[in-house]
């Protein structure tokens, strides 16, 4: 047999050998025929991020997670500005048009869905470590629901983070406003009146409530970060992976440092 026809056979009998496999259907895993991602199949949350409308339109699907009926995940998805210096004034219109927040029966922990405007302002440590984030000083604007209600409630909160990558943290103060209804828009502002160690918060304009605090605000936050950003806090459970889901839009931020 010559060289080519050595060849032209190999490659018959490679036909011959591969056509079945090629030819067999696999099953089909996901078709995509539900209007939202299986959780029971996939392991990643669904999210939007874009700008719509001359708006930013930010949206988070998230789940908990099911090894055991206690505490909860917590991730946040938005966009950071590429200053992260701390704001003297920072403002933003935030509109929540959708939100769905799934609890567990035998978890104590609810589950939450907002969306934030916040920043980080300065460390309360004497002595920051860097790329640790305890003591990192946080002040948001946040609009959202829980698992154990359905009012869209607005707060100002202040916190400070715990541990190296702020998974966990302790409010300074919080303050309440009135609730907000799906589709509104409101206007959230953060102030630093730092000659007084007070963060005011301002709903649309109209309603101002202070947080003070006590702590020596010399030290430079070890993550500096200014931002717009849904936050989801799904509550772990071992019959069901529970779900939150938030779509918000955003306009009009203002910053002044």
């Amino acid at each position: 047999m010559t060289p080519r026809r050595f060849g032209a056979a190999l490659a018959a009998l490679g036909c011959v050998l591969a056509g079945p496999v090629l030819a067999a259907k696999l099953p089909i895993y996901d078709d995509f025929s539900s209007e939202t991602i299986d959780r029971s199949k996939w392991r990643q949350s669904a999210e939007v991020r874009f700008v719509d409308s001359k708006q930013a339109l930010i949206g988070r699907r998230f789940y908990g997670g099911t090894s055991s009926d206690s505490g909860l995940l917590a991730e946040s998805y938005g966009l950071s500005m590429t200053d992260g210096t701390p704001p003297k004034g920072l403002a933003a219109d935030i509109t929540v048009l959708e939100t769905e927040v799934e609890g567990c029966p035998a978890n104590p922990s609810p589950s939450f869905a907002r969306a934030r405007l916040s920043a980080a302002y300065f460390n309360r440590l004497r002595t920051p470590v860097p790329g640790d984030r305890t003591g990192d000083v946080i002040a948001q604007v946040r609009v959202g629901q829980t698992s154990a209600s359905s009012d869209v409630v607005v707060q100002g909160v202040v916190s400070s983070c715990l541990d190296a990558n702020c998974d966990n943290s302790t409010v300074i103060g919080q303050v309440n406003f009135a609730n907000a209804t799906l589709g509104v828009k409101l206007n959230g502002r953060i102030d630093w009146v730092k000659a007084d160690k007070t963060f005011r918060f301002t709903i649309d304009g109209l309603s101002t409530q202070d947080v003070v605090y006590t702590d020596a605000h010399g030290n430079a936050p070890v993550l500096p970060f200014v931002q717009i950003a849904v936050r989801s806090e799904a509550a772990n459970c071992t019959t069901q992976r529970v779900r939150t889901s938030l779509l918000s839009r955003f306009d009009n931020v203002r910053v002044a440092r």
